[in-house]
């Protein structure tokens, strides 16, 4: 799967890296995203798991576990299924910070 890498978000205390499918389409079986967490010192964010929330286009918000990646335990990874195409915000909650990223993705339909 093509992805590609959404621009660096930081706040000041942590910094999130974001990978998406290219395109991100609905698609039965859902998609997988990828991220990677650093402090604001460079330093990666390790944890067990990370809280991340998914808000479809309707508003409705289904919370998933993201865990690390068996390819690159840097990085963590979750599935989801993206049912309708619109704008779906992910929320991204990493451990032991008050930092909070919220990420609009645009998600088209399926061809």
């Amino acid at each position: 799967v093509k992805r590609r890498e959404l621009p660096l978000v930081d706040d000041g205390d942590t910094r999130l890296r974001l990978w998406v499918p290219d395109p991100l389409r609905t698609r039965a079986g859902g998609q997988r995203i990828f991220f990677e967490l650093r402090n604001k010192l460079g330093q990666l964010i390790r944890a067990e798991n990370v809280v991340v929330t998914i808000q479809d286009p309707g508003g409705k918000a289904t919370g998933v576990i993201a865990r690390p990646r068996q390819n690159d335990p840097n990085q963590y990874g979750f599935r989801y299924d993206y049912k309708a195409p619109g704008t779906y915000h992910v929320r991204i909650f990493p451990p032991e910070t008050a930092s909070t990223f919220d990420v609009p993705l645009d998600v088209e339909a399926e061809r």
